[in-house]
């Protein structure tokens, strides 16, 4: 059975006054597909479940939003795909402590942090 928990978080919105720049960005980090509403996108995980939504009518400073964590299963291979999308990484692998598993945290291109987390060791 495939892991469910991967590449996903409970249900949240991101702000994104760029929609389509962030719809463009986390497609291709996460694999992300949306469907509209209203001036949202829902965000539906590659599995097809839908866990949040990106939030077109978003008009805050770049930057402002929710302390989100997606689980994903290698985290330097998440982070390369953040900078190759046209993020930064502005925090690199660190331990949560507790054999709690390992964090990091990224901006998209619009300067909004996101974090991951892995309960993978570096390989």
């Amino acid at each position: 059975m495939a892991d469910n928990t991967l590449d996903r978080v409970t249900w949240w919105e991101l702000p994104a006054p760029d929609l389509e720049q962030s719809k463009a960005f986390y497609a291709a980090v996460f694999g992300w597909t949306y469907e509209p509403f209203d001036e949202h996108a829902m965000i539906h995980t590659p599995d097809g479940e839908m866990v949040g939504a990106l939030d077109g009518s978003a008009t805050g400073r770049p930057g402002d939003g929710i302390a989100g964590y997606v689980n994903v299963a290698d985290l330097e291979d998440a982070q390369a795909l953040v900078v190759a999308g046209g993020g930064e990484v502005v925090q690199a692998r660190t331990e949560i402590g507790g054999d709690m598993g390992w964090w990091a945290a990224f901006r998209d291109p619009t300067g909004l942090r996101v974090g991951l987390c892995t309960d993978q060791p570096a390989a």
